[in-house]
């Protein structure tokens, strides 16, 4: 019996091969190497002779599908106001719409431009951060009891019946600016109130060596497993029905962890069995 004839398989060319060999004075390619996206271009020297020159686009490709994804998040974030606005001031402008109808609707428009003011507003401070230079240099220390008692007083005063439980000791200071603190703070107690279902909640915080945790607790129904560090990202929203899907830009917590990194500190989300503890730890003064 005569043994079965080898069959030679051709290889597939080799990309930077593929580049080498177009015809013409000049190939440009895009190929993938070892996992990396890779613009190839090639000047042949005569045969077989070319020079080949590689450019990792890696991470351009990635900060493309990044922009594409933000402004389509960002057109569809703002299209439902808009939407909204129009038409209801196209019913206006048609006539013959009662006064208290007409009432309801300018409410409406009002409340939709607020909607879009809004998120115009976050883009902008997002923007800020995210296109300058960490602050690291400018900090100063600020007293966190002062800012924790006047972000509490603030939630109050939105929603009366909120029960804020603080623990802050008074000599407690960080490192950081009090516009950014404020803003954190509020944010993440607002937040707590928002989503905690008319149940208490906690602010604490302590020293660990030289740095200052502060703790936000609500008693709400939490963040599934498998969304800690997703809610974090810019218009991440969890699905319709879970806890913590709501209306608002979808920015908030993206300018949290963006201005809690412009001072050299980081945030991240603990399950609290019931409800979420957002932790943020800054250098402490």
């Amino acid at each position: 019996m005569s043994p079965s004839p080898t069959v030679k398989r051709r290889s597939a060319p080799h990309p930077v091969d593929r580049v080498r060999h177009e015809r013409g004075t000049a190939g440009r390619n895009e190929l993938e190497l070892s996992g990396r996206a890779v613009r190839a271009s090639a000047i042949p020297l005569g045969d077989p002779g070319a020079i080949v020159v590689l450019y990792d686009v890696t991470r351009m490709r990635a900060l493309e599908a990044v922009r594409r994804e933000f402004l389509s998040n960002a057109a569809h974030e703002l299209r439902t106001p808009v939407t909204s606005i129009a038409g209801y001031a196209e019913t206006l402008l048609a006539g013959g719409v009662d006064a208290e109808t007409s009432h309801e609707f300018l409410s409406t428009i009002h409340r939709n431009a607020g909607r879009i003011a809004a998120l115009v507003a976050d883009l902008l401070v997002l923007d800020t951060l995210e296109g300058r230079a960490e602050v690291i240099g400018t900090r100063a220390p600020i007293g966190l009891a002062q800012v924790v008692a006047d972000a509490a007083r603030t939630a109050r005063g939105v929603t009366p019946g909120a029960h804020i439980e603080v623990d802050v000791a008074d000599e407690l200071s960080v490192l950081g600016t009090r516009e950014g603190l404020d803003h954190i703070v509020q944010n993440l107690i607002d937040n707590a109130i928002k989503y905690g279902n008319d149940t208490p909640v906690t602010v604490r915080a302590q020293r660990i060596a030289q740095r200052v945790r502060l703790a936000v607790c609500d008693r709400g129904p939490g963040i599934p497993d498998g969304h800690e560090e997703r809610i974090f990202e810019r218009f991440y929203r969890l699905d319709a029905g879970r806890s913590r899907d709501s209306g608002g830009s979808g920015l908030g917590l993206a300018i949290v962890k963006s201005q809690i990194e412009a001072v050299g500190g980081r945030v991240w989300v603990e399950h609290a069995r019931p409800g979420a503890r957002f932790v943020v730890e800054l250098d402490a003064a």
